[in-house]
């Protein structure tokens, strides 16, 4: 066996990649081949199926198998398939199947080998969710978990049907099936391993089409069982970046459990020594494992290094802890204020909320995670947010709250996570809550929370830390412009008022003015690259996570490797966000963030054509992975999207006076979407209000949602204002209906905003302007005054719009 192993290229790579996790399996009707029926017969392979199907109907023996069930009746699929599919009896082939852990499983099978062979295991590492490819698209958000997709259907689902017809295999690849274009997407770039397929199988050749053969740095490489390859095979595994491998994959499987004998559960793949959830009676592998997917530990690293190199951390790039044990970072007076604050909430119990706000490249995530650090090295615990989709809020507070000492917890880019946040932070009982967000979206954040916090603003640069930040960069070699190394008092004194992120662009590149800078280094890319660039700009202005690399792929010609990008010396240039997990470090950002929002800017002013054809293609890639059940996970997708339909803040600013004309372009896959509906209904507010009254109707129709009926209550609002007649007060009622259902729907779930509250309110303060209170229903007029009331005993408001609301309550009173 050791000398078999030997032979095989790259094994301890695919050993390690096994063991890891790293590895999704996409199958066909070879590895059931030592399977049974439910009568103790082995299943049929492709061949023998093909000829039992062709008898029935007294076809030639030649036939296909995509033209032989063209003729089968309801009666042959139930006795020729779902039967003899149902209740298997794996075969020797699954032995070791279950012993380790997969990402995901994909299918061409329609027996239920794969679930028996986990369900007669008696220490199976992940437990099974079995997936039609006609079910709802869904991320598995749980190592812990593996999905076995049915791509032809299953013998247990037989009423959602079996492709096996080419015309079938056709359509389903053409139509918008999920699952059909996620797996693609994530066969053309992440580790797979494939048996019991060949190359003739028609949508296989479709799948290994969108390969080529450049395989990531550091990923595993993608291979092919196949005991019996001929030299085409060989070929089409050189072309499409398939390592062949001669064997069964029951053979291959007892190779590696050869070498793995023990292989790692979830639990030790997920969880490191000295973490401060260990030892914990009340909570469960399962609690501890979900929090560490969500949450990593900042700590002091065993693999201590003085030599990182930091430059990443230099040109623009977020902050690692690597870099921050360096010292990477300078000095700083807001990172000693960050310090003392919490330090000082620290010192007694119970818990504090404390918002670092700033301008964009303000320095915020540098000075928390500096001041953090160093808590960490004083014995607290101390965790950062890391899961792009949020985190799970009911074990978080668990977890938390079994601490016997008090927890420092860091979200970054808060506002995206503020309804968990909101939820978590009521529930808590001993820790310090710390939220770093722009200035901007500091009202978002207003809106939501109901707590009071402690903000700290890490605007400020004094001279003395520019001129830290100057020396820095002069004796690294980065500062080149020669009139700064000869009069550096001119040039730190000058750009006294940029923030340190400007100020560091500034450095390297010589002191030109940044938004001079972006013509010619946009320009020195290829229009392929610019592409790419743009279209990782205008995801990462929308939502700060970035996009996921297999979308961003999916976005390109299959003849062009994205991977070659980033082995390209662009100043333009990308890399994978910062997330302390191998896992998550899927998602592109821009290198330096300065000169990404210039150049969205740049495009904004002088090529804003591009920027809308990419924002049509990025919504359209995105379409696929986001549906009810993905907003609901909260999935980074489902984030991106939301955040491309804001009205506000991406509509408005690509498509000016016609936001409802791209929008109309894009229905067709987003008609589902209740959100969509939503911001047609706002595109449209100010120049049809009938118009836009239909389409919030419809928003409601699809979800009955606070956020539907919020949007809905706004217009109603408008056309009041807009009322001349005795109507005025029938429309000002139907209004304040629909913003106090909002209001009462939202008492019964996790968390409430000041949305629906807002509009009510200004709603009536419009109304005011008119009319008087005497003139609204009696019965009305109480329930405005109960929810006023509730808003105002369970939120925190600024003493002045609390002194307001509270005189508006004795009005409704009197």
């Amino acid at each position: 066996m050791k000398k078999i192993m030997k032979n095989i290229d790259n094994i301890e790579l695919i050993i390690e990649g096994i063991r890891q996790g790293r590895y999704s399996l996409f199958l066909g009707a070879g590895v059931s081949r030592d399977s049974y029926d439910s009568k103790g017969n082995l299943l049929p392979d492709g061949d023998k199926f093909r000829r039992q199907l062709c008898s029935i109907n007294n076809l030639p023996e030649s036939t296909p198998l995509t033209q032989a069930t063209q003729l089968l009746s309801d009666e042959d699929k139930d006795n020729y398939i779902t039967k003899v599919f149902s209740n298997t009896l794996p075969g020797k082939t699954y032995d070791n199947f279950c012993d380790f852990i997969w990402k995901n499983i994909y299918t061409l099978n329609v027996d239920d080998c794969i679930e028996n062979s986990y369900r007669k295991c008696q220490s199976c590492k992940q437990k099974i969710f079995s997936k039609n490819y006609k079910d709802v698209y869904e991320q598995n958000e749980n190592l812990g978990h593996v999905q076995i997709v049915h791509l032809h259907g299953f013998s247990k689902e037989p009423e959602k049907g079996y492709v096996f017809d080419l015309n079938e295999y056709i359509n389903n690849i053409r139509e918008p099936n999920s699952w059909y274009k996620v797996f693609a997407n994530s066969f053309a770039s992440s580790p797979y391993i494939v048996s019991g397929i060949s190359f003739n199988e028609p949508d296989f050749i479709f799948y290994v089409n969108q390969r080529n053969n450049i395989i990531r740095d550091g990923f595993c490489p993608s291979i092919l069982i196949e005991p019996n390859p001929n030299k085409l095979t060989q070929k089409l595994c050189e072309k499409h970046g398939l390592q062949l491998i001669k064997m069964t994959f029951g053979e291959f499987l007892a190779i590696i459990k050869q070498s793995l004998p023990e292989p790692p559960d979830v639990f030790a793949l997920s969880i490191e020594k000295n973490q401060s959830l260990l030892g914990i009676k009340n909570l469960t592998k399962d609690n501890i494992v979900a929090f560490y997917k969500d949450f990593t530990e900042i700590k002091k690293s065993d693999s201590f290094n003085h030599v990182i190199d930091s430059l990443k951390f230099d040109l623009g790039a977020e902050p690692t802890i690597g870099d921050i044990e360096n010292h990477a970072d300078v000095h700083r007076e807001v990172t000693i204020s960050i310090y003392k604050k919490i330090k000082e909430e620290l010192q007694h119990y119970g818990k504090s909320f404390v918002l670092i706000t700033g301008k964009f490249y303000s320095g915020k995530t540098t000075s928390v995670l500096s001041a953090i650090y160093q808590l960490s090295l004083e014995k607290y615990p101390v965790f950062r947010l890391k899961s792009v989709n949020g985190f799970n809020v009911i074990n978080t507070i668990e977890c938390l709250n079994s601490l016997d000492k008090k927890a420092i917890v860091f979200i970054d880019n808060l506002s995206d996570y503020i309804e968990q946040v909101e939820l978590l932070f009521k529930k808590l009982k001993n820790l310090v809550l710390i939220g770093a967000e722009r200035n901007y979206r500091r009202t978002h954040i207003e809106n939501v929370l109901s707590s009071k916090y402690i903000e700290l603003n890490s605007d400020k640069l004094n001279l003395s830390e520019i001129k830290d930040l100057f020396n820095k960069y002069r004796l690294k070699g980065i500062n080149t412009q020669k009139d700064a190394i000869s009069n550096p008092d001119k040039f730190i004194k000058k750009y006294s008022k940029q923030t340190i992120g400007e100020y560091a662009c500034l450095l390297v590149n010589n002191f030109k003015p940044i938004e001079d800078c972006i013509p010619q280094l946009y320009n020195e890319l290829t229009d392929y690259d610019k592409e790419i660039y743009v279209t990782v700009v205008l995801a990462y202005h929308s939502y700060r996570v970035g996009i996921h690399y297999e979308v961003l792929e999916s976005m390109l010609p299959r003849n062009y490797n994205l991977w070659n990008y980033f082995k390209k010396n662009y100043p333009l240039k990308l890399i994978f966000n910062n997330f302390n997990d191998e896992e998550e470090k899927n998602y592109i950002i821009p290198e330096n963030k300065v000169l990404a929002d210039c150049t969205f800017q740049y495009l904004l002013n002088n090529d804003i054509a591009v920027l809308q054809q990419t924002y049509k293609n990025l919504l359209n890639s995105l379409s696929y992975y986001v549906n009810r059940i993905t907003l609901k996970q909260h999935t980074a997708e489902a984030r991106l999207a939301g955040r491309l339909f804001d009205i506000d803040n991406t509509l408005e600013k690509l498509f000016k006076d016609n936001p409802e004309k791209v929008l109309e372009e894009v229905q067709e896959k987003w008609e589902w979407n209740s959100r969509y509906w939503e911001q047609r209904a706002l595109a449209t507010y100010n120049k049809d209000i009938d118009k836009a009254l239909l389409h919030a109707e419809q928003a409601v129709a699809i979800e009955l949602h606070p956020n539907t009926l919020t949007t809905l209550a706004k217009i109603q609002f408008k056309i009041m204002e807009n009322t001349q007649n005795n109507e005025f007060i029938e429309k000002f009622k139907i209004a304040c209906d629909t913003a106090l259902k909002a209001m009462n729907l939202e008492i019964t779930r996790t968390y409430i905003t000041i949305h629906p509250f807002i509009v009510l309110k200004n709603g009536i303060d419009s109304f005011l302007h008119k009319r008087k209170v005497s003139e609204i229903d009696s019965s009305l007029r109480e329930n405005i005054k109960i929810a006023l009331t509730s808003y105002i005993t369970t939120r925190h408001f600024p003493y002045i719009e609390k002194q307001s609301i509270e005189m508006l309550i004795e009005e409704f009173s009197r």
